[in-house]
């Protein structure tokens, strides 16, 4: 069971990440304070975990790349299905995640985490949110540097994407290291990390600025494609993880989503576009998915859905919900096609 750490076994990790750190081994140093997190979780081993995950992804080099290439192409793992694929856990690899991205859309994954894991995350996320909330009001109580943290990654952006959060229901979870490093841990333990790694050819990196715990209740419901927010060469895949009971039949709203795969990014702003400038009109998808109508899963904490930056879906449209739905957005990219103005974290 983990404890929490004496001085002198916190003082002897961070001694050894900082060798580790002093010779340019910076992955060297993010195992060691992971080896001792886990034993020992210690809100300042976390904080340096995820400054040293920005900067092992900040410190690889960037080139300039030629236009985005297709998927690699895959059989369908579901020939006789239509719609949204579901999966346990033991059946995910980057075939199948691959497999269903190309032919359904997306993927749902039942019990990516364990549900008493997800649970004591989603804790981990009010707790981290109501903290930053205090924060900004000026009210911080005594613990709450311990579950708000500010990241600070060399992108400008970031600023930007950090003050929509809070408009819209959420905050970077880089801006909670305890959440990230749990998240994380989690993800490298089911083995969803390497189903991606698989699937994209290359190791993944996230982004601080889409890396986002979610807290949504009621929310103008707009259909989009992530990549519309991201350059031509980017490729993705997110991790949508529910953190509670959430969908049809639930007190907190669930995601809408168009199961089928479209292949280009559509055109925003007409063909009954509303509210935003990122929004896709309901008759332009009628027009481009019309044997696909779109749909609402339910989803139990724990479990996830993943898809890429072409796939359509909104944050849940119905009505009548009495609770807020607690989420996780994980999008990862290959390490080497990040898009411009994205603020990289190892995976």
């Amino acid at each position: 069971m983990a404890t929490t750490p004496t001085s002198r076994v916190r003082d002897a990790a961070l001694e050894a990440a900082r060798t580790h750190q002093a010779s340019g081994r910076l992955l060297d140093a993010v195992a060691e304070l992971e080896r001792a997190h886990r034993e020992h979780p210690d809100v300042e081993f976390a904080r340096r975990i995820v400054r040293l995950r920005r900067e092992a992804a900040e410190a690889q080099p960037r080139t300039e790349l030629p236009p985005r290439p297709e998927p690699e192409e895959r059989a369908d793992p579901f020939p006789d299905l239509r719609g949204a694929p579901e999966i346990d856990l033991g059946d995910l690899s980057g075939d199948v995640l691959g497999g269903a991205i190309l032919h359904h859309g997306c993927l749902i994954v039942r019990g990516a985490i364990p549900s008493d894991r997800a649970e004591a995350m989603r804790d981990m996320v009010i707790r981290s949110i109501e903290a930053r909330d205090r924060t900004i009001a000026e009210a911080p109580e005594p613990t709450d540097g311990r579950w708000y943290s500010l990241s600070k990654p060399r992108s400008a952006g970031t600023g930007v994407a950090r003050r929509s959060m809070v408009d819209y229901g959420g905050m970077l979870a880089a801006d909670s290291p305890l959440v990230l490093c749990d998240l994380l841990d989690a993800y490298e333990e089911a083995g969803v990390i390497a189903a991606i790694r698989d699937h994209l050819g290359e190791p993944p990196q996230l982004t601080v600025d889409k890396t986002v715990l979610r807290k949504v209740l009621a929310s103008k419901a707009i259909w989009h494609q992530d990549g519309q927010f991201m350059t031509g060469v980017a490729r993705a895949i997110n991790v949508w993880l529910s953190l509670s009971d959430c969908g049809p039949g639930a007190a907190t709203p669930s995601i809408d989503i168009v199961p089928t795969r479209i292949d280009q990014i559509l055109e925003t702003r007409t063909r009954g576009a509303k509210y935003s400038h990122i929004a896709i009109g309901q008759e332009l998808l009628d027009e481009v998915a019309p044997n696909d109508p779109w749909i609402t899963p339910r989803f139990s904490p724990g479990d996830a859905i993943m898809f890429d930056e072409r796939f359509v879906h909104r944050s849940g449209s119905g009505e009548g919900y009495a609770d807020h739905r607690y989420s996780v957005e994980s999008w990862f990219f290959g390490g080497s096609r990040i898009p411009a103005g994205y603020a990289p974290l190892l995976a």
